[in-house]
């Protein structure tokens, strides 16, 4: 299945855990293909150098490389008009409509107001993985919620092989959060 990570959704998958760190687990996984536009992945990079100065012993880069690696970058026109309440979450629909990608998990309230534009649903990551129905199979076949279904193409080296979500299944080490951090239960420790 491919969708598209509002960066919120990236960074709370990265640093804290909870549902955006399951979906990026089921990426990891081959079960949903990601996809973004240089748009995107120049916010992704933006965002998590700002956010890596509160969190010095984690290495971002790696990560953000797999991403930049295994996603499919569509080339995305500016939009003609206005859809998000804020106009720079406009780059995720006009990804969307570009790659003709269904779907966009975002917890960002302007960019949930954009659902259903040109057929683009814009979903909570929590609903994203509450309504999935299988979370893939052996054969790489995902079925995913609202009746959407696909063929994973990530490479098999890249798959978790069922382990958790953490940073090391992403090919990279990550310092081990200390309770006292915030999330110190986050998808590396």
């Amino acid at each position: 299945m491919r969708v598209i990570l509002d960066t919120n959704v990236l960074i709370s998958g990265i640093f804290f855990g909870g549902p955006p760190a399951k979906i990026l687990a089921a990426w990891r996984g081959g079960e949903l293909k990601l996809i973004v536009s240089p748009e995107i992945l120049e916010e992704y990079f933006e965002v998590c150098a700002r956010i890596s100065v509160r969190y010095p012993d984690i290495d971002i880069a790696p990560i953000l490389v797999l991403i930049a690696l295994n996603s499919q970058v569509v080339e995305s026109p500016t939009l003609a008009e206005r859809i998000s309440r804020d106009i720079d979450d406009d780059k995720f629909i006009a990804c969307a409509i570009a790659s003709g990608t269904r779907t966009i998990i975002s917890g960002d309230n302007d960019l949930l107001t954009a659902s259903g534009y040109k057929n683009v649903q814009v979903v909570r990551p929590r609903d994203f993985v509450d309504r999935r129905i299988f979370w893939g199979s052996p054969d790489g076949v995902v079925q995913g919620h609202y009746g959407l279904s696909g063929t994973a193409s990530v490479p098999a080296s890249m798959r978790l092989g069922g382990q958790g979500a953490r940073a090391g299944n992403l090919g990279v080490h990550r310092a081990r959060r200390t309770s006292k951090e915030p999330g110190g239960t986050g998808w590396w420790s």
